[in-house]
């Protein structure tokens, strides 16, 4: 095996979800107009576990939350845990297929859903589900949570930090999700180092534009709120001109997101009209981070915590080292593998799957990395290398090239069929507002960095990528997108 590195000492807590809520003496959602204020949450939360333990709801019995971003998905996720379910929090963005087929999986017992959103009527979508789910009991809408109650003193089950509570379903950037149950304390023991990276404290503001329904939102937004005392500020959706004004209006301090997000904000013109003073750091997540992004707002007063971490293993690296508690190291063939507080139990249902990832109680990433001095630098993914002719070309490596280039806001890169050298790299480029940067110009500049075999043999502009809910690149769907254009020529 290769060098093994240890993070700093760090104490994992054994403490549940509602544990944390309990506890969080000040802090509130900012949703909106309305302060929601945590110890507000944790009274509401408990008066809605006791309708689900009237309902039937037993521990182990999954409850899907399809919502997005307020103050009631919190209330609801925290009662559903006092109930001792576990909670399967479900995309907005997912189409009735996809909701079906997570659902049908994790054989859901009852759902909460927001009634529409960005067009989306999701109580319709789930009444033309319901007769193809057995399992699923009762969908009620989250408006109404406040008269979902138990009509008489429910005592709800006692739980434990190490029984499961979670059931986050990867993003699909390869067109294949799994569910990832995880118990109470690798998301709060994650949450509680994430935090303590960032310094924070009662006196910080953070905004959540990421969605809470998957790990980056349950764990970067709520929890290291609930756990600090720092308020949430929260964006239903990341919109960047809207994320912007509320860093102005409520003075917020920390802010989260993947690459692409931070990169849009960078890009938008209201940029220059706000004032981002307050903000003094945030997490970058998701994607590997461009250097550039991350000095560009070093210059604007931000210094980013850059965090590697996934769907199994949350917050395994920061800034490239090892995360608090953490110990990784590369196997012979150069994988990443990591273990510690923050991993999942196992797939749900996918035993396979689970050997495959856990092995001797690692996880194994799936991700290439080199260790050299004590830092960790992360190549790309095993899966996502091209092999052109022989030689190997990790996409990141042609990325960070072409974002080199002024006129270059993003780029992606992915692999195309080629009959003579197998496949070739092909380029998605994303321009800066006004620039005219065309293939000829950027290829010219890419030669200065890159050897021949690596540069894209085509160059694509386009307004943006296709994305998961999280904010990561979907290079399968850029390479359906270009073979389906072959194939139409």
């Amino acid at each position: 095996m290769g060098t093994r590195l240890l993070g700093e000492p760090f104490e994992p807590l054994d403490l549940t979800l509602p544990d944390v809520l309990d506890r969080a003496a000040q802090g509130a959602f900012i949703d909106g107009d309305d302060v929601v204020p945590y110890s507000q949450v944790a009274e509401r939360s408990r008066r809605l576990a006791g309708w689900f333990v009237a309902e039937g709801v037993e521990p182990g019995d999954r409850v899907a939350l399809l919502a997005s971003n307020r103050a009631e998905f919190v209330v609801a996720h925290y009662a559903a845990a006092r109930a001792g379910a576990i909670v399967v929090p479900l995309s907005t963005r997912a189409t009735a297929a996809e909701l079906h087929r997570v659902l049908a999986h994790a054989q859901c017992s009852l759902a909460l859903v927001e009634e529409e959103f960005k067009g989306h009527r999701f109580l319709d979508t789930f009444a033309s589900l319901r007769g193809r789910l057995p399992s699923l009991r009762h969908v009620e809408p989250l408006a109404g949570l406040d008269d979902l109650k138990a009509t008489r003193e429910v005592e709800t089950p006692a739980t434990s930090a190490t029984e499961p509570t979670l059931l986050i379903y990867t993003s699909g950037t390869t067109g294949e999700p799994k569910g990832c149950l995880h118990a109470h304390r690798s998301y709060v023991s994650s949450a509680s180092m994430t935090a303590r990276l960032k310094a924070l404290t009662p006196e910080d503001r953070i905004v959540a534009s990421v969605p809470f329904f998957n790990a980056f939102g349950i764990v970067n937004c709520v929890l290291e709120g609930l756990i600090s005392g720092a308020s949430v500020v929260i964006q239903p959706a990341f919109d960047p001109a809207e994320t912007l004004r509320l860093i102005e209006e409520h003075r917020v301090t920390v802010l989260l997101g993947t690459p692409t997000m931070w990169i849009r904000l960078l890009e938008h013109p209201d940029i220059s009209k706000r004032d981002l003073s307050s903000l003094r750091t945030g997490t970058m997540a998701g994607a590997p981070a461009p250097a550039e992004v991350v000095n560009r707002w070093r210059d604007l007063g931000c210094e980013l915590v850059l965090i590697y971490g996934l769907s199994e293993a949350t917050s395994i690296l920061a800034n490239g080292r090892p995360t608090p508690g953490i110990e990784v190291e590369t196997t012979s063939d150069s994988e990443l593998r990591a273990r510690g507080y923050n991993q999942m139990i196992r797939y749900y249902k996918n035993d396979v799957a689970t050997r495959d990832r856990i092995r001797d109680g690692w996880i194994h990433t799936g991700d290439l990395a080199e260790i050299r001095d004590g830092d960790v630098r992360v190549l790309g993914r095993s899966d996502d290398m091209l092999i052109v002719g022989g030689f190997n070309i990790q996409p990141a490596e042609v990325e960070e090239a072409l974002r080199m280039h002024e006129g270059v806001a993003d780029a992606a890169v992915f692999g195309f069929p080629d009959g003579d050298l197998g496949e070739v790299p092909l380029a998605w480029v994303i321009r800066r507002p006004g620039a005219s940067v065309d293939q000829a110009q950027l290829l010219a500049d890419s030669r200065l960095r890159l050897a021949s075999y690596k540069l894209p043999r085509e160059i694509t502009f386009v307004e943006e990528f296709p994305l998961t809910a999280n904010g990561k690149v979907q290079r399968f769907r850029m390479r359906e997108t270009m073979l389906a254009r072959r194939d139409s020529t």
